[in-house]
């Protein structure tokens, strides 16, 4: 390998030629018997990371581009928030279903077949209706002026059905 670098004292690259420097995490105590994370690194250049105790990537800026990752309790993503929504990932012992920002769906079957259901817009309405304002003139037929709950006991009149407008 052309170049050179420098090592920290547990062998880990701090400043290799290229124009990018790299650092990382001082010893993470966690709790409950979990190891320390010395290995991780936590910025390269203008990039920078975050971890949990059982060494998950929680955070990452990449080209001022944020993203936050979560974990369950067996150690799988649950989600990957950035600026343009969260992805969602739904499991039964496996994947099986990834919920995008937009409501999009991805299900996975097996190894070999994944479904996507992608979100399609409802097109807008289309057509008119037309109201037409009439009058009652008590005879049980609607002539003009009558309100749309009257022109509705007008025409149900002989009917036991009760239409409310």
């Amino acid at each position: 390998m052309a170049g050179s670098f420098d090592l920290d004292a547990i062998g880990n690259i701090t400043t290799p030629s290229q124009t990018r420097g790299y650092a990382y995490e001082a010893d993470v105590t966690c709790a409950a018997g979990n190891r320390t994370l010395p290995h991780a690194v936590s910025a390269a250049g203008a990039d920078s990371y975050g971890y949990d105790c059982n060494g998950h990537m929680t955070m990452q800026i990449e080209n001022g581009v944020t993203y936050t990752q979560t974990f369950d309790a067996e150690n799988r993503p649950t989600a990957v928030q950035t600026i343009t929504g969260t992805t969602r990932f739904i499991y039964d012992g496996n994947r099986i279903v990834q919920v995008g920002p937009d409501g999009s769906r991805v299900i996975y079957v097996n190894a070999l077949t994944e479904i996507e259901y992608p979100v399609v817009p409802a097109p807008p309405p289309t057509g008119t209706h037309t109201v037409t304002k009439q009058t009652d003139t008590n005879d049980g037929a609607c002539n003009a002026d009558c309100s749309l709950r009257e022109a509705s006991r007008a025409a149900n009149a002989n009917s036991n059905a009760d239409y409310r407008l």
